[in-house]
């Protein structure tokens, strides 16, 4: 089944996310998205805690 993900964001955000995508060589956004939550979760395996998760999680919504 697929799903549609009508994302809003700015301007910058737009561009930062096509600049990555072309970096991975990812084809469809999709792809971009897919190799985007396999680099994130291969970080947080690398922490040994689940406050170390936790708090890395923090840093990347900006809470710390």
């Amino acid at each position: 089944m697929s799903k549609n993900l009508n994302l809003k964001v700015d301007e910058e955000t737009f561009y930062e996310f096509h600049r990555i995508k072309g970096l991975l060589k990812a084809g469809t956004n999709q792809d971009c998205i897919i190799k985007l939550l396999k680099i994130a979760d291969a970080k947080m395996m690398e922490f040994k805690t689940k406050s170390d998760q936790d708090k890395y999680i923090q840093v990347i919504a900006g809470k710390i």
